[in-house]
């Protein structure tokens, strides 16, 4: 059995946050943001949704500013239906 993957933010009073996060939401942001709050050089690391939203925060993102998308769990969105009706030929 692996370890699980462990929120490498620093929670809500500094003591460290170390949520699982290998069972909860996953939440996708493009690389130039992540990297703006990865909690290892060159990108690396893994941070809980919470932890993601405290780093934007205290960099002074503005609500909205950050383009993101559930790729996991139960607010991940569904495909798109298609806008039209494909034929061959």
């Amino acid at each position: 059995m692996k370890p699980p993957l462990l929120c490498m933010g620093d929670g809500a009073n500094g003591s460290g946050c170390y949520r699982p996060t290998d069972h909860g939401p996953a939440l996708m942001v493009s690389d130039e943001h992540w990297r703006a709050i990865a909690p290892l050089p060159e990108g690396g690391g893994v941070l809980c949704v919470s932890c993601m939203h405290d780093r934007f925060v205290a960099l002074g993102f503005a609500e909205g500013s950050v383009p993101a998308r559930f790729v996991s769990g139960p607010f991940a969105a569904a495909e798109a239906p298609p806008t039209r009706r494909q034929t061959n030929g």
